[in-house]
């Protein structure tokens, strides 16, 4: 009896796919509700120049002003990169953005009392809080991606939502406000504009609203008892080795070089994108 050859043997069955993860929902709510505090102080900031400009002394040129400390905002990725490099762990990601939420309510609420106060003929306290507000909204987009490699990639959907989200709301809250709208000329020399609905300073409280809820809702995604899709639990090299398991060798310099690329490349993208473009653009053709 003839064997068969190679070409008549049955092929293997193809190995199956892996089913894809499972989305939490609650999950994935709870991840754009904390994103949303990244960049909403500061949009909410020059959501309100137009009724800011006529208290100010600076006037108009408030917004150049403003510009220039939102640039300076960016020193705050490269001082989470040393802190953490510093720290050697100790200083970790969901510290960050729970410090980066706090601070962001906390100025928002000192925002709504002192930015109509003036000393020597300037606005520095506004300009002090914005100075705040930048460094830990530059900060964001660091940490909030460094926090979300511990959770498997379809996550990151739901942090870029909440981002964007976070840009939509005070834009809907300024056109509910009515601020700078349409003046009306009465005698022919001075313009009357209508008041607006609420006070700047409401608009900054709501806005601290939003941030504490942001707060209590990264409070709930690192306290709430489920279990993510293909996230393993983190164990130490203890836990590992009292379960026999085999313990990596510490890497070498040049690997442990590897793991600051990532915020480092974070940290150019966040000041080519916030600084640099819109100072670019007033010299951009209309």
């Amino acid at each position: 009896m003839s064997l068969p050859s190679m070409s008549e043997r049955p092929e293997a069955p193809p190995s199956p796919r892996p089913a894809p993860p499972r989305l939490s929902m609650l999950a994935c709510f709870l991840i754009g509700s904390f994103a949303l505090g990244s960049w909403i102080d500061i949009n909410g900031v020059f959501n309100q120049l137009p009724l800011m400009v006529k208290s100010l002394p600076e006037g108009w040129s408030l917004p150049s002003y403003l510009a220039v400390i939102v640039q300076l905002g960016n020193i705050g990725p490269a001082a989470f990169l040393l802190a953490s490099r510093l720290s050697r762990g100790k200083f970790t990601d969901r510290a960050g953005v729970f410090v980066i939420n706090a601070t962001g309510a906390v100025a928002l609420l000192v925002l709504a009392f002192v930015w109509p106060i003036t000393i020597d003929g300037r606005s520095l306290p506004l300009m002090l809080v914005v100075l705040t507000l930048s460094l830990v909204d530059c900060s964001s987009s660091v940490v909030y991606l460094s926090y979300m490699s511990a959770y498997p990639t379809a996550y990151l959907s739901a942090l870029y939502v909440g981002e964007g989200v976070g840009g939509l709301i005070p834009g809907l809250l300024a056109l509910i406000q009515g601020s700078g709208g349409a003046p009306e000329c009465i005698n022919g020399t001075h313009p009357e504009y209508a008041p607006p609905r609420y006070s700047v300073g409401a608009f900054y409280g709501l806005l601290c609203g939003m941030l504490c809820y942001s707060l209590l809702a990264f409070w709930l995604l690192t306290a709430w008892p489920f279990k993510l899709a293909n996230r393993p639990p983190l164990k130490t090299e203890q836990q590992m080795a009292a379960s026999g398991a085999q313990v990596s060798p510490q890497p070498d310099a040049s690997h442990r070089n590897t793991r600051t690329r990532p915020p480092a490349f974070g940290s150019l993208a966040e000041a080519a994108a916030h600084p640099i473009a819109p100072s670019c653009s007033a010299w951009w053709p209309c």
